[in-house]
């Protein structure tokens, strides 16, 4: 539990770092023009003027495997083809360019939480806190002033600051809450056979965002041969 404080932590010093940049992006500035016979004001709250995005997501991803006789794509506990999921939240750089096209990058915090039939085998949950920097080209679609939707892909840097598994060993009470239940936590070795801590990815998805928040859905394609179970001692 104290890993995920810490994420929490690191979750809040991001939005809270990015909030300044966002204000001072967002000032009104209101230029008028005549066109047609008419006037337009380039508000700095339009969609395409909006260069900073708080965003909380959910991704998929999965991890690239080699083992002596086939290489194949899996989630973090060996189910071939399967995806392990998990939330993210962070900020985005996006500048925009002609037509539509643009630019995404940022940092971001990850939370994964696997019940996996494998891992459940072994205890009741498994969890896993990431950084992670995306590089993407963006697609922007408008739908009103502020508000819009980006499809976009590229790549994606992952690095695994902290993996554990996690058993239930009983319960305690609270008066606020009732009964909870204790953990005892086991952590995750990266490397030697397991998945690496680092992780680059080919990545595609999309956000719908209001002004300078957004919700974002993504899929990640590990490009890294993690060599999982080939490379124990």
């Amino acid at each position: 539990m104290n890993t995920f404080r810490h994420i929490a932590f690191l979750t809040l010093f991001v939005i809270f770092s990015a909030v300044p940049a966002i204000a001072m992006d967002g000032f009104a500035v209101s230029t008028y023009s005549e066109v047609d016979g008419g006037y337009y004001s380039d508000d700095a709250d339009d969609d395409e003027n909006s260069n900073w995005e708080v965003v909380v997501g959910y991704v998929n991803k999965s991890w690239r495997c080699t083992y002596p006789s086939v290489q194949r794509r899996e989630d973090f506990f060996g189910d071939p083809g399967k995806y392990l999921h998990g939330i993210q939240i962070g900020g985005l750089y996006t500048p925009s360019f002609d037509f539509g096209l643009g630019l995404r990058t940022g940092l971001f915090i990850e939370a994964y939480i696997s019940e996996s039939r494998l891992i459940t085998d072994y205890c009741d949950h498994f969890s896993e806190g990431d950084l992670y920097i995306p590089l993407h080209a963006k697609y922007r679609i408008p739908f009103a002033p502020g508000f819009g939707l980006n499809i976009f892909g590229g790549m994606g840097f992952q690095w695994a600051m902290s993996g554990q598994y996690n058993t239930k060993v009983g319960t305690y009470y609270d008066w606020r809450r009732g009964y909870r239940p204790v953990f005892k936590s086991e952590k995750q070795e990266y490397g030697n056979g397991w998945p690496k801590s680092v992780n680059w990815q080919a990545e595609c998805g999309l956000d719908l965002h209001y002004k300078f928040i957004a919700l974002m859905f993504t899929y990640s394609f590990g490009l890294t041969d993690h060599g999982i179970q080939s490379s124990f001692d």
